[in-house]
């Protein structure tokens, strides 16, 4: 039973990976909504409202950076498990620091130790750079970061100054990628931070991905040479020699005991053979 469980682990690369995503996707919600004013209330006496909004919108990228490592942890990539291990872990703290989320920080640090304990099956080496991948991720990055910009602007639509259309709610959105301020004024000055943060993190993420991407160096992968297919030819021609021989050998037995039977046989009388009191 227990050689059985040991040969079968519980949870293959893609569960892991997919578990990873979804915490990923509630990192990303626990940051989008807001948190209850109880502890915010209690947070603000010990922590600036900069602090505060700066550690929301990195949670946020923690998140969306999660999802996007569980197609390399997939792959059993050890890289995407490093940097997995390193987000998760923050994102223990960021729970707490964006609004003592403490529930939230629980599943990070499940979600660590998970990792931790699966780290043995994640071996294998980068990919090679690829212009298309640094394109894939700039687009994604940015793409997020627009869509939560909009979502944050539409959580707050109650507290905007005026009565600002969804044109100016995307632009806004948009122009908070590059850092520039939007056309939509809020009521409340951290609502407009927070917009704003959570767009600037995003766009700021974008370009470090694609540049990391670009700029990287895969790890060296072994190359075969022709005298490495010669000893392996060899090897190969060596373990045929030796399974033929076996197989001669144990042919050879086997007809000596069939000759040593026959032989038996006919050493014994007829008479002998018959047990006596039958008829």
């Amino acid at each position: 039973m227990t050689a059985a469980w040991n040969s079968r682990p519980p949870l293959s690369r893609a569960a892991i990976a997919r578990l990873v995503q979804l915490a990923g996707l509630f990192d990303v919600v626990t940051a989008v909504f807001p948190e209850q004013r109880e502890r915010m209330a209690t947070l603000v006496e010990f922590m600036p409202a900069a602090g505060i909004l700066s550690a929301r919108a990195a949670t946020a990228a923690a998140g969306v950076l999660l999802v996007y490592l569980g197609n390399g942890l997939r792959r059993g990539k050890h890289r995407a498990w490093q940097l997995a291990v390193v987000l998760s872990g923050a994102a223990v703290l960021l729970h707490v620091l964006k609004g003592l989320d403490f529930a939230a920080a629980v599943v990070s640090a499940a979600l660590l130790a998970m990792l931790i304990v699966v780290r043995g099956r994640f071996r294998a080496v980068p990919d090679p750079r690829s212009r298309w991948r640094a394109v894939t991720a700039f687009t994604g990055f940015a793409g997020t970061g627009f869509v939560l910009g909009v979502a944050e602007i539409a959580i707050r639509a109650d507290h905007l100054v005026g009565a600002p259309g969804v044109v100016q709610w995307l632009r806004h959105s948009a122009l908070g990628l590059i850092g520039v301020t939007g056309p939509v004024r809020f009521v409340r000055p951290w609502a407009a931070d927070t917009v704003s943060l959570t767009t600037g993190t995003f766009g700021l993420l974008a370009v470090i991905a694609a540049a990391v991407l670009l700029l990287q160096t895969a790890e060296r992968r072994p190359s075969r040479t022709e005298a490495d297919d010669e000893r392996l030819r060899d090897l190969l021609g060596a373990l045929r020699r030796q399974r033929l021989a076996r197989l001669l050998r144990a042919a050879r037995g086997q007809g000596a005991a069939v000759g040593a039977v026959r032989q038996g046989r006919r050493r014994v009388p007829g008479g002998a053979r018959r047990q006596p009191g039958r008829r």
